[in-house]
């Protein structure tokens, strides 16, 4: 039975693992090991730790042949134990932990001529096919409920139809990467839906005084096409200020779509009784407009290089907070320049490693300009000292350290390593 009280069982049972002397549980980092450790997910032991964070179940368990359960039969092809932990309400979820390990079985069970313990396994209830659409749509929700964080960027939905700001990605060497949209667009379906809203609700309040509008014989079709958008757009809109997880604007993009359609049949029914040329001209002015929005946005959506002066001027409001210092002419628009010769220029780069570590302390210095470092002892870190200036008219730049040795000269001298700076 699923959830039972008295026996252990994979994905239902929920448990904490405490330290009985330290009182610490083991809770999940959400810090990704590196490859020596499979790309598992950290975990450490912490007092007063949220319990979401520190509530485990197993996910999978094998048990070894022989062993068999009450009423059934032996599990073939397993030889020993495994079984997978994994943090509950963890699924879909990039924070999710897994730790698997084998365990092999008691001593007595290897011993020839002593048959293994039986083994006493959970029964689970065969899930119908409403009750699996159910779970999973449980478990997404309370996937999405857990990725709550406090991100710079992050947009609640009432911002969203009207552009209050975008997402930055990337910003350097005279670009910028930053996802807004095209704001002709959002922003005139944002007014068709509320154009459609207040037209039914004139329409209705006619309907009541007896008074019959048929807009041009295009009523009925206007609200059955117009209408299935709007309803549409609200249906993967409103559930999102139920959501207390971490959003985004890109979670609007759904809804966009249908609010673009109700823009479409608004224009439709606008111009409809208007000449051809009228109908014509209103259609290449909207085509217009959003053509000259794409191509002024387009530096920030595809990485174009552009000024600092022309990215003040896309800033139409003043929430959208793309960085222009990154553009050409900003402070952080310069790449870092390279390494000169010893005694050369203005724009300087230095930095020092330990030399070879394999015998006795060797000292490495290297000097570049007016920033100078040595005297480092073998096996003692190398130290990461990086300095630049520039001249008045060159804004600073920001670089990381990079070092290399070069081999020794055939003449037995010491040699300064060279250091070279990469962003």
């Amino acid at each position: 039975m699923a959830g039972s009280a008295t026996q252990v069982q994979a994905i239902y049972t929920k448990f904490r693992l405490v330290h009985a002397g330290l009182g610490c549980a083991v809770y999940n980092s959400r810090r990704t090991l590196p490859k020596w450790a499979f790309g598992q997910t950290e975990v450490s032991c912490m007092r007063n730790c949220r319990p979401r964070m520190s509530t485990w179940h197993v996910e999978h368990a094998e048990y070894p042949a022989g062993s068999q359960q009450a009423g059934g039969s032996a599990q073939p092809g397993a030889v020993e134990q495994s079984g997978a932990v994994e943090q509950s309400g963890a699924v879909e979820q990039s924070g999710a932990v897994e730790q698997s390990g084998r365990v092999d079985q008691p001593n007595a069970a290897k011993q020839p001529g002593i048959p293994a313990p039986p083994v006493r396994r959970a029964a689970y209830r065969q899930l119908g096919l409403w009750a699996k659409i159910w779970e999973y749509n449980r478990l997404m929700v309370d996937s999405n409920e857990s990725l709550t964080g406090d991100h710079p960027f992050a947009a609640r939905p009432q911002h969203w139809p009207w552009l209050r700001r975008g997402t930055a990605y990337w910003g350097g060497r005279g670009r910028v990467v930053y996802q807004l949209g095209n704001p002709p667009i959002w922003w005139a379906s944002l007014a068709a839906l509320a154009a459609f809203g207040a037209l039914q609700l004139a329409l209705l309040l006619l309907d009541k005084r007896g008074v019959r509008v048929r807009l041009g014989g295009r009523r009925a079709q206007h609200q059955a096409a117009a209408g299935f958008f709007a309803v549409a757009w609200a249906a993967h809109y409103v559930p999102f200020f139920l959501m207390g997880r971490e959003l985004f604007i890109h979670h609007y993009f759904p809804a966009l779509w249908m609010a673009i359609m109700v823009l479409a049949f608004s224009l439709d029914l606008a111009t409809c009784r208007a000449p051809r040329v009228v109908r014509t001209a209103v259609y290449v002015a909207v085509v217009a407009v959003a053509l000259h929005a794409f191509a002024t946005f387009s530096h920030i959506t595809y990485a174009r290089a552009w000024t600092k002066d022309a990215c003040q001027r896309a800033k139409w409001l003043r929430t959208w907070d793309f960085d222009c210092e990154h553009a050409v002419g900003g402070a952080r628009a310069t790449d870092p320049p390279p390494a000169p010769a010893a005694g050369a220029g203005s724009n300087t780069v230095a930095g020092a490693a330990a030399a070879d570590g394999a015998g006795g302390e060797e000292a490495g210095d290297a000097e570049a300009g007016d920033a100078e470092a040595g005297n480092v002892g073998a096996g003692a870190p190398a130290p990461a000292v990086a300095s630049a200036s520039s001249s008045s008219d060159t804004a600073p730049v920001y670089v990381k350290p990079h070092f290399e040795t070069q081999p020794a000269p055939a003449d037995g001298s010491a040699g300064p390593p060279e250091a070279r700076a990469e962003l």
